[in-house]
């Protein structure tokens, strides 16, 4: 009897499904769903997030390219992944939920990622098959990281969503016509991206919920403020009496936008700036309202 021979299984699709299989698990130890795309189309798995097992309106996709040796597409600054449909990148561009390019070492169990709209150019050439993707070197993940890979995309989502709702609230505001028309109402809109903000600082760290509606800042990140204020408190010419609660007002506003910025990136290493960051410096200021005005009545009474 002949000796049956079957077909041979490439290495790179044993890599392949070894790299789906340690991200999955990677995944899942956080308590997301994850779901494998029964049809592959540029994405391999459909990722949900949760917070203590709820789940929170982020939602990606995840394309994966495995390796058995990552620092093969290493660049100076950046690694490369090469070879890439055009016709897969711009649908990507043009989903409305993100793509998340990752390149997966299966050895080390570490990773790079990119968010698809980040890393590639909307004016592609038209001329080109394939493309080559260029993945900035901080965007590292594994099981240590995983952290500031979750905030990363709970960030995304914040700035598409406030992105979106401050259009809306725009469009209303040149013309009160389209608030029936949009079937929106512009006080709604407005709430809504106060929502957003205030989801975001939840996620972050920089607020914690008492209950459903009540909430404090984080005695963290207050230290972080505390920080930022003491040196330019400094700075102040405390006998400009005429300008000197504006001076302490800007001296705040300062600090709390520094301690915003610096919270971002020695945490979790989210350096884009754009409207997300324009919103929260508004919903910041109106947190410290009454830490405003404590802080003008001490310095008052410290230089009578």
């Amino acid at each position: 009897m002949a000796t049956f021979k079957g077909p041979k299984r490439p290495e790179n699709h044993q890599i392949g499904d070894d790299a789906k299989t340690q991200v999955m698990a990677l995944f899942s130890s956080q308590g997301w769903v994850v779901d494998p795309t029964i049809t592959d189309y540029g994405e391999d798995l459909d990722v949900r997030l949760t917070t203590k097992n709820e789940l929170i309106p982020v939602r990606f996709f995840v394309q994966l390219k495995g390796t058995e040796d990552i620092s093969k597409f290493e660049k100076t600054d950046h690694y490369s992944v090469p070879d890439l449909k055009q016709t897969t990148v711009l649908y990507w561009l043009n989903s409305e939920a993100p793509t998340i390019l990752l390149l997966w070492d299966i050895k080390t169990k570490q990773g790079i990622y990119g968010i698809a709209k980040e890393i590639f150019s909307e004016n592609l050439d038209a001329n080109q098959k394939t493309i080559t993707a260029k993945i900035p070197k901080e965007y590292f993940i594994d099981e240590h990281k995983i952290d500031s890979f979750r905030i990363d995309m709970i960030s995304n989502y914040c700035s598409k969503r406030y992105t979106e709702l401050m259009g809306l609230n725009s469009l209303i505001n040149s013309n009160s016509m389209y608030e029936g028309f949009l079937g929106h109402k512009k006080d709604i809109v407005r709430q809504d991206m106060g929502k957003v903000i205030l989801f975001y600082f939840k996620e972050l760290g920089i607020i914690q919920y008492k209950n459903n509606d009540e909430f404090k800042i984080s005695d963290e990140f207050e230290e972080y403020v505390k920080k930022q204020f003491e040196p330019l408190v400094k700075e102040i010419n405390f006998e400009d009496e005429e300008n000197f609660d504006k001076n302490i007002e800007s001296a705040l506003i300062e600090a709390i936008m520094g301690a915003h910025m610096l919270w971002r990136q020695t945490k979790f290493r989210l350096y884009t700036p754009g409207p997300l960051i324009d919103g929260s410096y508004f919903v910041l200021r109106e947190l410290y309202e009454n830490r405003l005005q404590k802080t003008l009545k001490i310095y008052k009474e410290k230089t009578n």
